[in-house]
């Protein structure tokens, strides 16, 4: 079962609320403008009516309750009022909102936004709605709040054009620090704490980007923010027929399942959408009254007929499960029954294959039975009888969910109605999982009875693989207690007794400890375990549900407490949650340390109907523990002392004498943590990860391999902020920090070879135009012995109304190497800016968000000499602040890959504007857009019926390429030559139509841009066949291999792969080309070409190209025909196969069998050398076992070779 089904709905119920007010703030929902009204004269219907500061151009009312905001209105930014509030809001719930009415987004528009946010009054964000063009086919919609001191965003994307809108909002609460997001007024994101806005100041209405783009347009009916007035909820109990999640948990895997969310109204049994992975299909449809509502419930009409359906299929499943955990479930929405459908039944069951006896393994159904509706679960059981049955009114609006849960492997079944656990075996006796059926008996010929079904489907569910001693409550029965509970590892310890008679299952997901229950010691294992585990990485957790605590209860604690396994049984983690004092409830965390005093408290009020999370994660080989409190990093240790892990300690100390009072716990246990391997191309990075708030650069977590210290400490308000990020303070004021911290500041040994790239990626920044001329500035610099200058800089950089992310490098001549991109002084979204150099090409790559941006080929950097973080300006401002996503530098492994092109440019572009991963262009200059250009994201090849073609030359990212083995691959998505063979048809001069090609090739370009080695795609008009055509300098134009015949227009991709062999070039199948056609296996279509020494017995690769024949005396290529390429890839290969090679020399009368021992195919020489006067006989075995002889009869020296491509020799 889903144990968090519980939390959701209790969940949902409080984001609910039960709103007694909401009292507008400030508010626009231009009900009452005139068209034409622009942003200063709108109606504002709130308590506050501030008026806005200024007009927003191009952007007004349109007298029909909208707010139009036109694609080409610019950027602004305005607020309302003029200045901040006098008394801003610093106490209360409130509400910031959006209503999108729809929208139209011209895909030139791509970075534009539109922003409503709340700022505090002395700077910073407390709640922000962004409305942005993320590309050329998304809109997304951000939500975000202000949580531990930076803006935690979530994304939503929708579709460029959208007429339906969507409503969005931010609510949050200053006096209990929660934050909620909702999108279509659906809760979707929780913060039960960590808010952390200080004061509502004023209202931010701005638009970024360039709203330039007429074909544009956003339109609002309303936005603005509320007060909130939240009376809390009594903690709930789920209600009966609420659906089961939309998603399967993390340890679950649907196999057949059906959610109907996507399904069209009328939908039968045979069209519904699969969400399974198994996406088995109906035998049948079911009646005409089984079919998708128009709510997106499978609706059973109550004069639908009888039938049986199942899945697979007509037959069983071609694996059928014996082993492992899974559900079957049904989700029933709803039902009502008139009582003249008694003895109708519906069943939706599991199956045993037929040969091992065909059983229900598990079987629900809903049947109308003496008035009533009943709920009947069963199962294949040893003991036989398994039936439990659910009482219900013949009409029920809410439904109810009911699952079967069964394990083959501990021959467990647990019985589930409305997540409570109504039943368990452990005698399970089914086989296998075969088929599901879905079968309906009785009469069902009562029009006024109908059945609503949620959701249907079986599915299997994991282990949790790193739970060592974990309890959920997930199977627990309403009452169980300590010794009757679940262990979620299968090898998990019991406990040594049972708690006392309050502290117990409820049935639904949670552990309920009562405050009158008293104290007690409970241990697990019930004596220490006989092999303590002492290595590793492991995490003690606690998951509050909720807690309700009366003043009496002051001093009860509840612990869960780790100890070692020595005499002394030290304490090496303990979570403590105790009533501190009449107001406060503690959570408290400890560990053993060698600095002794390890207490950290975190303090909540008595009642907390969110609860909270606590966790502590320690280390026996680093030495390393963390404090964790709601996910967040508390605290972090260097000096852990922790021997091993000797026992599991539940404890209530105290007097727990307090009936009034109760603690609700999810989950609570240990277990074992993955220790993440550092990236071993991480050479100086920090990502914040696992870094306490408040870490200063002087205790943050350095992961590359070098791990070096800084020289010293950020100031104050440079530090992490426990969430994963890097917080820079606008006051934080200047100094430099150098890396590593040694005697002279840089390596003993500085790199000076390979590819290296350097990362800062800013994840947002709200910056006070009092912070003009303000920089932050990361740079590497060169060893001092080459000159100490610096090869590569990101700054940061505060301009009068924008901010600057720039790039430099160094390079060899006197041109500048700074480039820039501007930004809004404000930005949710921030950037990444990564600079990339290569020492042995003398390559400098700069990048934005993983975009291209700059190349320069000149680089001339001597070494990495050290790091620097810098601050230069004032840093004064107390209202600005800046936050790091992550930064360092690391190491580019040799790639396999030289240069790669994903044509992933806007419609149009050039073949020169077509970069690959390394920013290099397929063409030196602009080409003709009829013959080339990127569609769709592939490179067309087209026709003007004219031209010659299209052959470039252009420079690779490695050059030249002097070793290796390289690769050419590209795959052809399609290619239609209509005009082209209906020209060959209506052509008497066969002679004159010949075939078009197009494709790439390699060259030398030391004497004259020799053709190294060409792969291209054929069409021959007078075959109708698409061919693939290889070239080799060595070898020249072999014969073409036939890829497709009987059609002008391809039938499914195709894929050439060429191999160029430049270690041994002169061999035979140092040149190769492969192909694949549609799904097939690859072929060999060229397989001895040799390659050749271009020039003074070497060849290189320095010059990549296309080459496209469209004419050749005739016009080989008719215009309106064409071929999409995608995925072009020049990479190092591994060896090639090369065919084996077999030299029978015959010398006079002797004949001998020799071959060469290069055999790259691991094929096996069987041969005789049998001589009968002047005769050679070799004798082969075929993989079908016939015997293939070979003999020559001819007298005198000679050599006859025979290449071996195939079979077993």
């Amino acid at each position: 079962m889903n144990k968090k089904l519980s939390l959701l709905y209790t969940a949902a119920g409080f984001a609910a609320a039960l709103l007694n007010a909401q009292a507008l703030q400030e508010y626009w929902d231009f009900n009452n403008d005139s068209s034409g009204t622009g942003l200063t004269s709108v109606a504002n219907s709130g308590d506050l009516g501030s008026s806005w500061n200024f007009n927003d151009p191009g952007s007004s009312a349109n007298g029909s309750g909208l707010w139009v905001i036109a694609g080409n209105s610019g950027k602004i930014t305005r607020k309302a009022p003029t200045s901040v509030y006098a008394s801003p809001a610093t106490t209360g719930r409130y509400r910031l909102e959006a209503d999108f009415a729809s929208w139209a987004i011209d895909s030139a528009s791509v970075g534009d936004t539109w922003t409503l946010k709340l700022n505090q009054s002395g700077g910073g964000t407390a709640a922000q709605i962004t409305f942005k063009v993320q590309s050329s086919s998304i809109v997304r919609i951000r939500l975000a709040a202000n949580i531990s001191g930076s803006l935690a965003y979530r994304d939503y994307d929708y579709d460029l054009t959208d007429t339906d809108g969507v409503s969005v909002a931010v609510e949050f609460d200053f006096d209990t620090d929660e934050a909620s997001y909702y999108v279509a007024d659906s809760l979707t994101e929780t913060f039960t704490t960590g808010f952390s806005g200080s004061n509502i100041g004023q209202v931010i209405y701005s638009k970024g980007g360039s709203w330039s783009t007429e074909g544009s347009r956003l339109s609002l009916d309303s936005f603005g923010y509320r007060s909130v007035e939240v009376e809390t909820p009594e903690p709930e109990t789920p209600e009966p027929g609420a659906s089961y999640p939309a998603e399967p948990g993390p340890l679950e895997t649907w196999k057949d399942y059906w959610t109907f969310d996507t399904d069209s109204a009328g939908d039968s049994l045979s069209s519904i959408e699969n969400s399974g992975v198994l996406d088995s299909a109906w035998n049948f449809p079911g009646a005409g009254g089984d079919v998708v509502g128009d709510d997106n419930t499978w609706s059973v009409l109550g004069d639908s007929g009888v039938f049986v359906r199942a899945v697979p299929g007509y037959g069983e499943y071609s694996v059928a499960p014996t082993t492992g955990r899974h559900r079957l479930e049904v989700a029933l929405a709803s039902w009502n029954f008139d009582t003249a459908s008694e003895g109708d039944s519906l069943v939706v069951r599991l199956d045993e294959s037929t040969a091992a006896g065909g059983d229900n393994i598990a079987r629900i159904e809903l049947r109308v039975n003496g008035g009533a509706v009943e709920i009947r679960q069963s199962t294949d059981l040893v003991s036989g009888s398994s039936y439990r049955t659910s009482n219900f009114n013949l009409a029920e609006a809410e439904g109810a969910r009911v699952a079967i849960e069964f394990d083959f492997d501990t021959d467990t079944v647990y019985y589930m109605v409305n997540d409570a656990v109504i039943s368990e075996f452990t005698d399970f006796d089914g086989v296998n999982i075969a088929a599901l059926r879905y079968q309906k008996s009785g009469s069902w010929s009562t029009a006024a009875s109908s059945v609503k079904i949620e959701s249907m489907g079986w599915l299997t569910i994991a282990e949790d693989s790193t739970a060592i001693e974990y309890f959920t409550f997930d199977y627990e029965q309403s009452g169980d207690r300590l010794l009757e509970i679940d262990n979620s590892s299968s090898a998990g310890s019991d406990w040594n007794i049972n708690g006392a008679g309050g502290d117990a299952a409820d049935g639904a997901g949670a552990w309920v400890v009562t405050g009158n229950s008293g104290t007690l010691t409970r241990k697990l294992p019930a004596v220490v375990y006989a092999s303590p585990v002492s290595t590793g990485r492991y995490r003690l957790e606690a998951d509050f549900a909720s807690w309700d605590f009366d003043e009496a209860s002051v001093g009860d604690s509840f612990f869960l407490r780790l100890k070692e396994s020595g005499s002394s049984g030290s304490t090496i983690a303990e979570i403590q949650l105790r009533v501190l004092s009449t107001s406060v409830v503690e959570i408290r965390q400890s560990g053993k340390f060698g600095s002794g005093a390890s207490y950290r408290s975190a303090n909540f009020t008595l009642t907390e109907a969110a609860g909270a999370t606590a966790a502590i994660e320690f280390d026996f080989e680093n030495n390393t523990a963390s404090y964790m409190v709601n996910g967040v990093v508390t605290d972090v240790f260097t000096d852990f002392q922790g021997v091993d892990i000797g026992q599991l300690l539940y404890v209530k100390s105290g007097s727990w004498t307090t009936a009034a009072s109760s603690l609700n716990l999810d989950s609570f246990g240990y277990r074992s943590v993955e220790v993440p391997s550092n990236d071993p191309n991480r050479k100086e990075y920090w990502d914040f990860e696992g870094d306490a708030s408040g870490g200063s650069l002087g205790t943050i977590i350095n992961s590359g391999d070098l791990g070096s210290a800084w020289d010293g400490n950020a100031a104050g308000g440079d530090s992490a902020n426990g969430a994963g990020a890097w917080f820079v303070a606008g006051d934080a004021g200047i100094f430099t920090r150098k890396l590593p911290s040694n005697d002279t500041d840089e390596y003993t040994t500085p790199s000076s070879t390979g590819r290296f790239r350097f990362v800062i990626d800013f994840a947002s920044w709200d910056m006070n135009a009092a912070s003009v001329g303000d920089k932050l500035i990361f740079k590497l610099n060169e060893s001092v012995g080459n000159g100490g200058s610096s090869i590569a800089q990101v700054i940061f950089e505060v301009k009068s109304d924008i901010v600057t992310l720039q790039w430099a490098s160094t390079i060899s001549d006197d041109s500048s190497s700074f480039r820039g991109e501007n930004f809004p002084l404000s930005s949710t979204d921030g950037a990444r800016m990564e600079v990339e150099f290569d020492f042995d090409n003398d390559v400098v790559t700069y990048y934005i968000d993983g975009v291209y941006k700059h190349r320069f080929t000149n680089f001339n950097g001597d070494d990495i000499g050290q790091l620097l973080y810098l601050k230069t300006g004032s840093w004064s401002t107390a209202t600005s602040s800046l936050v790091i996503e992550e930064f360092g530098y690391v190491s580019v492994p040799s790639s396999q890959v030289i240069d790669q092109w994903n044509f992933s440019e806007a419609d149009g572009t050039g073949p020169n504007d077509a970069l690959s991963s390394n920013g290099v262009g397929l063409a030196p200059g602009s080409v003709n857009s009829e013959l080339a250009q990127v569609s769709e994201g592939e490179l067309l090849f087209g026709s003007d019926g004219t031209s010659g073609g299209v052959f470039t030359a252009i420079d690779l990212y490695e050059d030249p390429i002097t070793t290796g083995i390289i690769e050419t691959t590209f795959k052809v998505t399609a290619a239609s030559f209509n005009n082209t063979y209906a020209n060959y048809l209506n052509n008497n001069d066969v002679d004159s139509v010949l075939p078009a090609r197009v494709g790439f090739r390699v060259q030398d370009r030391r004497d004259g841009n020799k053709n190294i080695g060409s792969v291209r795609l054929v069409y021959d008009p007078e075959l109708n066949e698409f061919q693939a055509l290889g070239s080799a300098f060595g070898s020249g134009e072999a014969l073409p291999a036939v890829i497709q015949t009987g059609s002008p227009v391809l039938l499914e991709d195709i894929t050439l792969r060429m191999l160029i062999d430049l270690n041994e070039p002169n061999i035979p199948g140092s040149y190769q080309l492969w192909f694949t056609y549609g799904s097939g296996d690859e072929q060999l279509a060229v397989f001895d070409g040799v390659v050749g020494e271009a020039f003074n017995g070497s060849t290189q690769i320095d010059v990549f190209g296309i080459t496209q024949q469209i004419t050749n005396g005739d016009t080989n290529w008719l215009a309106g025909d064409s071929v999409s390429i995608d995925d072009l890839v020049i990479q190092r290969s591994e060896p090639v196969q090369r065919p084996a090679i077999l030299d029978i020399v015959h010398n006079g009368a002797n004949a001998v069998l020799s071959f060469n021992t290069v055999n790259d195919f691991g094929y096996t020489i069987k041969a005789s050398n049998t001589v009968d006067g002047n005769y050679t006989e070799i004798q082969s075995v075929t993989g079908d076992g016939t015997r293939q002889n070979y003999s020559d009869t001819r007298t005198g020296s000679f050599t006859e070779q025979f290449y071996i491509i195939e079979g077993d020799l």
